[in-house]
């Protein structure tokens, strides 16, 4: 099969959905299929870029597939890109076209492309939604979770039957974390204090991420260190200045990792922590997610092996369990004080919760869920 997989996302970058789209391509290159990757290219555009070092060293993609980059049109309310993808999908004669964008969606299906919409949030066109429900090449909408599917079923009515919509959850790359080394191991190769157990959290550092309550919980356990991996630039140097003025002796921020470096930086940790807000902001901050969020870290925390400590947020429950993690409110400090110090203290406690996160993801594959979404699964 060919596949033509557009985004509007800007390749390569530092955001979470890069991944997701890299991982994705690679296990449709892996199952046989032929593999377009359609993307904006990175701001500010690369004065060299090689594909090597830039893409596939850096995500650790070991399947390679074609890009393309495609600039954006300015002035055209949002149908310049969408118009600009099916000129390019004529040339290219994909068997599928698989996106997150509505109107990539709307123009591939009304013209006779088989397609299928990737959905992370509702859409808010709802206009055009409805209109795409009706296209003769729509085959099927993919959520990524099941509080999402049932939000789009309930808005779509009778225009979707039940058929029409699957739910596949986010994934890792197992084969990343096969094998790492234990806590002490990893922490020593990172040269991080090898004895001192360790509290890590990864990821960006945008509004409602909870990284103001893990500084405010290094002030509270002087004896753990903290491990933070990830974020801007800005960010870190704010969040660092706050850590610095409070007296922190017990942070550690590394900035961004790549991807391919972020399984070590993962395994120094004994205890990794997931302390979502009540509202979570994505990359450019306009929108919550907490009602529908797949994360990538839970999946790699789970990956990891290590005790996992989240948010109690009825979407995360989809793949999280009381055998697999321990809950906190999201907004209750002492909460959360108490369970680090629970699980610090109780080293038989860790490895049970972590061994059941890593028997729990391992159908939580990226390959799975592209097998799931091109009905092979």
């Amino acid at each position: 099969m060919r596949i033509l997989f557009v985004t509007g996302t800007r390749v390569p970058s530092r955001a979470a959905n890069c991944v997701h789209i890299l991982k994705l391509c690679q296990e449709f290159r892996r199952e046989g299929h032929a593999v377009r990757l359609i993307a904006q290219p990175p701001l500010p555009r690369p004065a060299s870029f090689d594909i090597q070092r830039d893409l596939w060293d850096a995500f650790s993609i070991h399947s390679s597939f074609e890009l393309q980059w495609l600039q954006d049109v300015r002035f055209t309310k949002g149908y310049g890109y969408p118009v600009r993808v099916r000129l390019h999908a004529a040339r290219f004669r994909p068997d599928l076209i698989l996106t997150r964008n509505l109107r990539v969606a709307l123009i591939a299906a009304w013209t006779g492309l088989p397609t299928i919409l990737d959905l992370h949030t509702p859409r808010r066109e709802r206009g055009l939604f409805r209109l795409l429900l009706r296209a003769p090449g729509l085959r099927r909408l993919v959520a990524i979770t099941r509080v999402l599917r049932d939000d789009v079923r309930r808005e779509a009515g009778a225009r979707l039957p039940e058929a029409k919509i699957i739910v596949a959850p986010d994934g890792v790359d197992l084969d990343q974390f096969e094998g790492l080394p234990d806590p002490v191991a990893a922490r020593g190769r990172l040269g991080l204090p090898a004895e001192m157990l360790t509290v890590g959290y990864s990821g960006n550092m945008y509004r409602g991420r909870g990284i103001e309550m893990i500084l405010e919980l290094a002030a509270a356990l002087p004896e753990l260190q903290f491990l933070l991996v990830g974020g801007s630039p800005p960010e870190v140097d704010a969040f660092r200045r706050i850590a610095c003025e409070r007296g922190l002796q017990n942070t550690t921020f590394t900035g961004y990792v790549s991807n391919r470096e972020l399984p070590a930086h993962l395994a120094a940790c004994d205890i990794l922590l997931m302390p979502y807000q009540r509202e979570i902001a994505v990359a450019g901050g306009d929108r919550d997610t907490t009602r529908w969020c797949s994360p990538l870290k839970m999946f790699e925390y789970m990956a990891a092996g290590r005790c996992i400590i989240s948010s109690d947020l009825p979407v995360l429950r989809e793949v999280l369990h009381d055998e697999n993690a321990l809950f906190c409110d999201p907004e209750d400090v002492v909460q959360w004080r108490e369970a680090i110090a629970k699980a610090a203290g109780d080293a038989d406690g860790r490895r049970a919760l972590a061994r059941r996160a890593l028997a729990d993801v391992q159908g939580l594959s990226w390959r799975n869920r592209a097998r799931a979404i091109l009905g092979d699964g």
